[in-house]
Order: C-alpha cells, then structure tokens, then sequence
C-alpha cells in the first residue's frame, strides 16, 4: 500500500493519495472550520458528517474525529499526538480492507490542525451514492 503525501499547508497537515490544489485545499480548510449541525433523526449516530463537491473528486463525505464517553465533557475535538494522527490511521485500515477485496469508503485524504502535543483531525472519503442507513432501512 502506497502511503499518502503528507503536505503541510496553511497551519494544516493534508495527508493526500492525489495531490490537492490549493483553492480544493482552502475549500477544505474554511469546511473544517463551520459548525456541524446537530442531526435529531432516530437512530441517526453520534456524529454528522459534511459533504462537499470539489473538482476532481466529485461528491466527498468530511468526518471529523471527535471523543465519546465521559471526557467527550471536557475535551470534544482535540486528540493528544501519539504517533500517527487518527486519520492516518483509519485512511491506512480503508486502504488495505480495500485491497482485500471488501467493500468500504474509498479514501481520498486525511488532514489534522497540526498541533505539535493536541490536534484536531478529518477523514475524507468518496461519497457512497444513494445510500440508506440500517435505521432508515429498518423504519422503512
């Protein structure tokens, strides 16, 4: 497996299977830095994801890494560095559960504040078309 460029760019670190332009880049920055909104739907997740269409790529689904249980109270978003970033990893773990012939999103990037001790960090993976959660499909 052919690890990604990582290119430091405007306070951000871009780990890139495919080489970004800077507007795609800039596009993505002002992206990461609007508030999500709260989803209300039954069953919908901890966590929404954004969407974005950037040229090239095509519809792309942004998931921003943020904490569970207790400390979720005290520290949402920030992850103390410990080696790779939590992006890395996961776009890594897609990567080869692809090349092993499963089915999973398609990994384009991942991409962390770059904080030297605590960071913030996204996933960005190809939009999956016409997709329905387990949930919807069980309300159904």
């Amino acid at each position: 497996m052919k690890m990604p460029a990582v290119t430091a760019y405007r306070g951000y670190q871009f780990g890139e299977a495919r080489p970004l332009t800077a507007l795609q880049r800039d596009r993505l920055i002002r992206l990461f830095g609007k508030k999500r909104e709260e989803t209300r739907a039954i069953l919908s997740g901890r966590q929404a994801v954004q969407r974005i269409d950037l040229d090239r790529f095509g519809p792309l689904v942004v998931k921003q890494y943020a904490r569970g249980g207790w400390i979720r109270h005290v520290n949402r978003q920030t992850h103390l560095r410990l080696g790779p970033s939590r992006g890395a990893r996961e776009m890594a773990w897609l990567e080869e559960v692809r090349s092993l012939g499963i089915h999973a999103p398609h990994p384009v990037l991942w991409a962390d504040d770059g904080g030297r001790f605590l960071y913030r960090c996204w996933l960005v993976t190809r939009a999956i078309p016409e997709t329905v959660s387990l949930a919807q499909t069980g309300l159904q």
